[in-house]
């Protein structure tokens, strides 16, 4: 039932997609949540609002998290705006304080990060530039590696690459020490 309430426009399908993520049972809530950014994905409006209800994950378990933020992952850069770092700050957060976080996590919030990185790499002063480099270090400080891997560095412009190195090397370099 919620994959058919997912297709509806958000506006729509929001009561009923968060109404099932208030459930007890984590793998039902990580369902509905997927559905609740799916169907805001396919409405390629909502956003706002969605991030906002999600930040209620910053304490759940990383299964959740993964989820969540796997399925941030697959939506489209653009749809991620200014006004939205707060709570994704939040969500990143989330992932990069838990004591749980779990590989699949990460890498689903690196990807996250590599895509806004992307889409705004020629804004270099602008705050999801900056939001996404500063994910990059942060997971660099906390696990003291990064991740070069599956994804598509050439689309990057070269100095957006060089801002990425400059806020992760020393990061890296401290940690493993």
């Amino acid at each position: 039932k919620l994959e058919t309430t997912a297709r509806r426009l958000i506006v729509n399908a929001r009561e009923q997609l968060e109404q099932a993520a208030q459930v007890s049972n984590s793998d039902e809530r990580a369902a509905a949540y997927a559905h609740l950014i799916r169907s805001t994905a396919l409405s390629r409006r909502g956003m706002d609002e969605t991030l906002r209800f999600l930040t209620r994950i910053k304490n759940d378990q990383d299964p959740v998290r993964f989820v969540v933020m796997a399925e941030l992952s697959n939506c489209p850069a653009p749809m991620f705006k200014e006004e939205h770092m707060d709570d994704l700050t939040v969500l990143v957060d989330s992932v990069i304080e838990a004591r749980d976080t779990s590989y699949g996590t990460r890498s689903a919030t690196e990807r996250l990060a590599f895509a806004i990185l992307r889409e705004h790499a020629f804004e270099p002063m602008g705050g999801l530039f900056k939001f996404a480099l500063r994910t990059f270090g942060r997971l660099t400080m906390r696990d003291g590696q990064f991740a070069l891997y599956s994804m598509d560095w050439d689309s990057i412009p070269s100095s957006a690459l060089e801002a990425l190195f400059d806020e992760v090397y020393a990061f890296g370099v401290e940690a493993n020490k």
